[in-house]
């Protein structure tokens, strides 16, 4: 595992953690919330987006040696939500692109944003925040992911594609996290494709049971660590 990948994975750790703890504003706060609070809905419910993990996300990007800018057009003529550089030379350079996804969205909308990370030609992140889960919702979101990275199949250029993705379920205070790596050394990108979300869970009444889960890393509250077969 290189270095940047290696500290995504600990921010979406940590952005977890915080996003476990985030308090609405009609709760008491606890020792462990973040200092963002969260609004209520004229109905009461409290709805959380891609907004608040962006920012949290920035925050704690505060307290590393990264550098960071907020929707910038890449070279696609797309957005990325938040784009990570480093100083080389005493120039920025690009390391790194963020794209953060709420709940189940449609199968067009998930390809426009993993079409922004594969066609950068860098690393990218995937950050998917779900307020809860049944058994099938992990599946859905898989088959829409793995839809849309298979639709590169015939045009792969020499650069691999990197994506760190991680799904993190806010009533469950569970998150998984695996780093999609594929250049030609790999052999059949579909097979790779379709091998990758391999991931097998249950939903029970307080809890998630994960029966098959090759290279995820599986974080909970309270108990973390990696989870392989």
């Amino acid at each position: 595992m290189n270095r940047l990948i290696h500290d995504l994975l600990e921010i979406n750790r940590r952005l977890s953690f915080e996003l476990w703890h985030i308090t609405p504003i009609n709760e008491r706060v606890s020792g462990l919330s973040p200092r963002m609070l969260l609004p209520t809905q004229v109905s009461g419910d409290v709805r959380i987006g891609e907004y608040e993990p962006m920012i949290l996300y920035c925050g704690l990007l505060n307290g590393l040696n990264y550098y960071y800018l907020i929707e910038n057009p890449s070279e696609t003529s797309a957005t990325s939500d938040l784009n990570l550089y480093e100083v080389r030379n005493d120039n920025f350079k690009k390391v790194a692109g963020i794209e953060f996804k709420a709940h189940n969205p449609g199968k067009d909308i998930i390809w426009q944003d993993i079409r922004k990370l594969v066609r950068d030609n860098i690393t990218g992140n995937w950050f998917h925040i779900l307020e809860d889960i049944d058994s099938d919702t992990l599946q859905s979101i898989f088959s829409k992911l793995t839809s849309s990275l298979n639709s590169y199949s015939d045009s792969l250029g020499e650069e691999p594609i990197s994506i760190l993705f991680c799904f993190c379920v806010l009533a469950r205070k569970w998150t998984c996290i695996k780093h999609f790596f594929y250049d030609k050394s790999r052999g059949d990108f579909s097979i790779y494709v379709d091998n990758f979300f391999d991931l097998d869970c249950e939903v029970e009444s307080d809890h998630i049971v994960v029966s098959k889960g090759l290279d995820w890393y599986i974080f909970q509250l309270y108990t973390e660590g990696f989870l392989g077969y």
